[in-house]
């Protein structure tokens, strides 16, 4: 099995999200809004995309809005995920990081746990859905 990182391109958001484990806060305008956007492609499927929105920061500190589509799938990848989100992402130095979780999903509390993300207890409905605010600051 291989996998690739790579830029996201329009035709893997709908076989991203056919296979997803949950859509509720990633929509066209996330999608748009994203000023990086990137794909771990496993044996030429697309099984996981990761995106960032930048916020206004306090501070001096840039704020970045972390959203994933995760493909069911997710689970037979977990060392190469966790390397592609560590890798693109979370080592950035003098950037905020922050994320919504649906806690009804331990995989995804554990998933941003391990990367130093803390629960604000911010709650924002989308679509029938409870989103936690989790958050890291490097």
């Amino acid at each position: 099995m291989t996998c690739t990182f790579r830029k996201a391109r329009p035709e893997d958001f709908p076989i991203l999200l056919e296979n997803s484990t949950e859509n509720g806060k990633v929509d066209q305008r996330v999608i748009d809004d994203s000023v990086d956007i990137r794909v771990m492609e496993c044996d030429g499927v697309p099984i996981m995309a990761i995106g960032a929105i930048t916020y206004p920061g306090e501070d001096m500190i840039d704020t970045l809005g972390i959203w994933g589509i995760f493909s069911k799938d997710i689970k037979k990848h977990t060392k190469q995920a966790v390397r592609f989100c560590k890798d693109l992402i979370f080592d950035r130095v003098g950037t905020k990081f922050i994320v919504l979780i649906d806690e009804r999903h331990p995989e995804f509390i554990r998933f941003v746990e391990f990367f130093g993300f803390r629960s604000t207890k911010v709650v924002e409905e989308n679509g029938g859905t409870l989103y936690y605010l989790y958050e890291k600051e490097n």
